[in-house]
């Protein structure tokens, strides 16, 4: 095999060159990267064909017709089970439910063994809070693991029926004190989840969307 000499003269022109070149940038200090949070919003029983972005013509969902024109929007997306607390339990652990074992709503728990993706952030020092609209999420199923705050008080005496579905709450209480909260730890990086449950049964939408959206079950549904 040939060997291929570089004169010595060259060595120094090169080195030269090298010499009068500035200082690179990489000797100045970094930027600070900003700090970066994770907020999960889950809406039960939220159909895709009732939203905007997804063609629903009789839609009004503006603002996640709005994220989805800013991010991504999956068109192939299905739920490992329809039901909350399994639905739950796999987004987070990343487990189906014949491996985590909670296959139902109400007689399963999801077990200590299981890491949840709020452990998880919280190792890395997230700050963690949790915020569920339905008493089928309360902390005794076991969802509420690696969670700093986790809001799931339900005044059960304030419910003529105590079952999984009918003990639940409006949007806007959990949205207040899931902004109370991240008002509190925004200095800093946190994880916050936030459950929605008004798209379920009884389908009883506020004002003025009430009147709006009035009429068949299907209806008040997009109320």
């Amino acid at each position: 095999m040939k060997r291929s000499w570089v004169p010595l003269q060259q060595i120094w022109f090169y080195l030269a060159i090298f010499l009068l070149i500035p200082a690179p940038a990489c000797r100045q200090k970094p930027a600070p990267e900003p700090l970066r949070n994770v907020l999960l919003i889950t809406i039960d029983t939220l159909r895709a064909d009732h939203l905007g972005c997804y063609g629903y013509s009789r839609a009004a969902t503006p603002n996640i017709d709005h994220w989805s024109e800013k991010g991504t929007l999956f068109t192939n997306s299905t739920a490992s089970v329809p039901l909350t607390l399994p639905s739950h339990s796999t987004i987070m652990t990343g487990q189906y439910p014949v491996a985590h074992g909670v296959r139902d709503n109400g007689g399963f728990y999801l077990e200590d063994k299981w890491q949840t993706l709020a452990e998880t952030l919280h190792g890395a020092g997230f700050r963690t809070g949790g915020f569920v609209s339905a008493f089928v999420l309360d902390r005794r199923w076991g969802i509420a693991q690696g969670f700093d705050e986790y809001f799931d008080h339900f005044e059960l005496s304030k419910f003529k029926l105590v079952s999984l579905d009918s003990v639940q709450r409006r949007g806007d209480d959990t949205l207040a004190q899931a902004l109370s909260w991240i008002d509190r730890n925004k200095s800093s990086r946190f994880f916050a989840w936030v459950h929605f449950y008004d798209p379920h049964t009884p389908y009883d939408p506020p004002e003025p969307f009430r009147s709006e959206f009035r009429g068949s079950a299907i209806s008040l549904y997009d109320g």
